[in-house]
């Protein structure tokens, strides 16, 4: 898709890695800072942005003649 859309992938990040597949008698509010550190740490591991729930893929535009990329 980003090809098509005449982009190149700058880097791809997984989103909600673990969060969901916590047992219940973790409290997410009450780990919420734990959880999100180790969320951000696993998100940038190819490994694991491979089996996150979703996937953040950030792109710049190519051969646009500018070098703004506008």
């Amino acid at each position: 898709m980003l090809k098509a859309a005449s982009l190149s992938m700058i880097a791809e990040r997984g989103v909600r890695v673990l969060a969901d597949y916590l047992p219940s008698r973790i409290s997410r509010s009450a780990e919420y800072e734990r959880i999100l550190e180790l969320e951000r740490k696993l998100g940038g591991r190819p490994e694991y942005a491979a089996v996150a729930r979703y996937r953040q893929c950030l792109a710049r535009c190519v051969n646009s003649g500018t070098e703004d990329g506008a």
